[in-house]
Protein backbone atom coordinates (compact mmCIF):
# COMPACT_ATOMS: atom_id res chain seq x y z
CA UNK A 1 0.00 0.00 0.00
CA UNK A 2 1.11 3.61 -0.12
CA UNK A 3 2.45 5.26 3.16
CA UNK A 4 2.82 8.87 4.85
CA UNK A 5 5.52 10.56 6.05
CA UNK A 6 4.14 9.75 9.58
CA UNK A 7 3.91 6.38 8.53
CA UNK A 8 7.73 6.28 7.59
CA UNK A 9 8.29 8.23 10.58
CA UNK A 10 6.57 5.81 13.31
CA UNK A 11 8.30 2.38 11.45
CA UNK A 12 11.95 4.49 12.18
CA UNK A 13 10.98 4.79 14.74
CA UNK A 14 9.15 1.72 16.20
CA UNK A 15 12.45 -0.44 15.10
CA UNK A 16 14.98 1.72 16.09
CA UNK A 17 15.93 2.93 12.79
CA UNK A 18 19.40 5.36 13.11
CA UNK A 19 18.88 8.50 12.22
CA UNK A 20 22.28 8.64 11.15
CA UNK A 21 25.43 6.85 9.84
CA UNK A 22 28.98 7.42 8.93
CA UNK A 23 28.51 10.28 6.64
CA UNK A 24 26.07 12.00 9.34
CA UNK A 25 22.52 12.49 9.81
CA UNK A 26 19.64 12.51 7.65
CA UNK A 27 16.09 13.47 7.12
CA UNK A 28 13.47 11.48 6.32
CA UNK A 29 11.60 14.27 5.04
CA UNK A 30 13.14 15.54 2.78
CA UNK A 31 14.06 12.08 1.23
CA UNK A 32 10.14 11.63 1.66
CA UNK A 33 9.65 14.87 -0.18
CA UNK A 34 11.88 13.59 -2.87
CA UNK A 35 10.06 10.46 -3.43
CA UNK A 36 6.40 11.78 -3.36
CA UNK A 37 6.63 13.05 -7.47
CA UNK A 38 2.93 14.01 -7.56
CA UNK A 39 2.78 15.64 -3.94
CA UNK A 40 0.04 13.60 -3.05
CA UNK A 41 1.09 13.29 0.41
CA UNK A 42 1.65 9.74 -0.36
CA UNK A 43 4.67 7.20 -1.79
CA UNK A 44 3.96 3.75 -3.06
CA UNK A 45 6.29 0.46 -0.92
CA UNK A 46 7.63 0.09 -4.24
CA UNK A 47 8.84 3.64 -4.73
CA UNK A 48 10.25 3.98 -1.49
CA UNK A 49 12.61 0.43 -1.84
CA UNK A 50 13.22 -0.44 -4.99
CA UNK A 51 13.65 3.34 -6.79
CA UNK A 52 17.12 3.11 -8.45
CA UNK A 53 19.74 6.08 -7.92
CA UNK A 54 18.95 7.30 -11.10
CA UNK A 55 15.58 6.56 -10.89
CA UNK A 56 15.85 9.29 -7.11
CA UNK A 57 17.98 11.53 -9.23
CA UNK A 58 15.31 12.19 -12.22
CA UNK A 59 12.74 12.41 -10.02
CA UNK A 60 14.76 14.97 -7.89
CA UNK A 61 14.94 16.69 -11.54
CA UNK A 62 11.47 16.73 -12.68
CA UNK A 63 10.22 18.35 -9.08
CA UNK A 64 13.00 20.86 -9.30
CA UNK A 65 12.61 21.73 -12.93
CA UNK A 66 8.95 22.06 -12.17
CA UNK A 67 8.93 24.45 -9.30
CA UNK A 68 11.76 26.44 -10.95
CA UNK A 69 9.36 26.71 -13.87
CA UNK A 70 6.98 27.98 -11.53
CA UNK A 71 4.37 25.45 -12.62
CA UNK A 72 2.02 25.11 -9.60
CA UNK A 73 1.62 22.10 -7.93
CA UNK A 74 -1.76 21.86 -8.35
CA UNK A 75 -1.69 21.27 -12.41
CA UNK A 76 0.84 18.17 -11.23
CA UNK A 77 -0.34 14.53 -12.35
CA UNK A 78 -2.33 12.90 -10.30
CA UNK A 79 -2.05 15.35 -7.50
CA UNK A 80 -4.46 15.56 -4.31
CA UNK A 81 -3.75 18.16 -2.55
CA UNK A 82 -3.40 17.82 0.78
CA UNK A 83 -2.73 20.11 4.10
CA UNK A 84 0.43 18.61 4.86
CA UNK A 85 1.75 18.61 1.27
CA UNK A 86 1.25 21.89 0.84
CA UNK A 87 3.18 22.88 3.77
CA UNK A 88 5.93 20.90 3.01
CA UNK A 89 6.52 22.72 -0.44
CA UNK A 90 6.28 25.91 1.26
CA UNK A 91 9.03 24.72 3.80
CA UNK A 92 11.11 23.58 1.45
CA UNK A 93 10.56 27.16 -0.63
CA UNK A 94 11.33 28.82 2.37
CA UNK A 95 14.31 26.46 3.10
CA UNK A 96 15.79 27.43 -0.39
CA UNK A 97 15.23 31.36 0.05
CA UNK A 98 16.82 31.62 3.33
CA UNK A 99 20.13 29.29 2.07
CA UNK A 100 20.09 32.05 -0.78
CA UNK A 101 19.59 34.96 1.38
CA UNK A 102 22.42 33.47 4.53
CA UNK A 103 24.00 30.89 2.99
CA UNK A 104 23.24 28.23 5.43
CA UNK A 105 19.82 27.44 7.27
CA UNK A 106 22.38 27.41 10.70
CA UNK A 107 23.67 31.08 9.73
CA UNK A 108 19.86 32.05 9.06
CA UNK A 109 18.88 30.14 12.67
CA UNK A 110 21.50 32.70 14.24
CA UNK A 111 20.55 36.03 12.65
CA UNK A 112 17.20 35.41 14.20
CA UNK A 113 18.06 34.12 17.47
CA UNK A 114 18.69 37.63 18.41
CA UNK A 115 19.22 36.57 22.36
CA UNK A 116 21.35 33.11 21.38
CA UNK A 117 18.58 31.40 23.09
CA UNK A 118 18.76 28.52 20.66
CA UNK A 119 15.03 28.50 20.12
CA UNK A 120 12.90 30.73 17.59
CA UNK A 121 9.67 32.11 18.62
CA UNK A 122 7.38 32.99 15.76
CA UNK A 123 7.85 36.40 16.51
CA UNK A 124 11.54 36.25 16.49
CA UNK A 125 11.12 34.97 13.07
CA UNK A 126 8.56 37.31 11.73
CA UNK A 127 11.07 39.68 13.16
CA UNK A 128 14.09 38.94 11.64
CA UNK A 129 12.52 38.65 7.96
CA UNK A 130 11.49 42.01 8.58
CA UNK A 131 14.91 43.14 9.90
CA UNK A 132 16.50 41.69 6.89
CA UNK A 133 13.89 42.91 4.52
CA UNK A 134 13.21 39.28 3.37
CA UNK A 135 10.52 38.94 0.81
CA UNK A 136 8.84 35.79 1.24
CA UNK A 137 8.10 34.88 -2.15
CA UNK A 138 10.10 33.14 -4.98
CA UNK A 139 9.48 32.05 -8.54
CA UNK A 140 6.10 30.32 -7.64
CA UNK A 141 4.85 33.08 -5.61
CA UNK A 142 3.96 33.62 -2.11
CA UNK A 143 5.88 31.29 0.69
CA UNK A 144 2.94 30.44 3.42
CA UNK A 145 5.40 31.69 6.59
CA UNK A 146 3.02 30.29 8.94
CA UNK A 147 1.88 27.20 7.33
CA UNK A 148 5.92 26.42 7.21
CA UNK A 149 6.15 27.75 10.48
CA UNK A 150 3.48 24.79 11.57
CA UNK A 151 5.23 21.85 9.30
CA UNK A 152 8.50 22.64 10.68
CA UNK A 153 7.25 22.49 14.76
CA UNK A 154 7.36 18.65 15.16
CA UNK A 155 6.53 19.04 18.46
CA UNK A 156 3.59 21.75 18.52
CA UNK A 157 5.54 23.66 20.97
CA UNK A 158 5.30 26.89 19.06
CA UNK A 159 9.31 27.52 19.17
CA UNK A 160 11.64 25.85 17.06
CA UNK A 161 15.17 24.46 18.52
CA UNK A 162 17.67 24.72 15.33
CA UNK A 163 16.85 20.72 14.28
CA UNK A 164 13.58 21.59 13.47
CA UNK A 165 14.58 24.96 11.88
CA UNK A 166 17.13 22.25 9.84
CA UNK A 167 14.38 19.62 8.99
CA UNK A 168 16.25 17.33 10.77
CA UNK A 169 13.54 14.58 13.23
CA UNK A 170 13.33 13.53 15.08
CA UNK A 171 15.79 16.00 17.31
CA UNK A 172 18.71 14.62 15.25
CA UNK A 173 22.48 15.47 16.77
CA UNK A 174 24.00 18.09 14.04
CA UNK A 175 27.53 16.71 13.33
Amino acid sequence: GDATIDDLLETFVEHGIPDADDEGPFDLRRVFFVLDVDNTGEINYNDLMYASSADILERIAIKQSRLVSGESPLSWPSYTPTTDAIAELHVERLRSLLVEKFGSLQKAFCEFDKKAKGILSFDDFVAGTNEFRLVLSDDAGRIDAEASWDAMDIDNNDDLCLNEFLGLWPRRRII
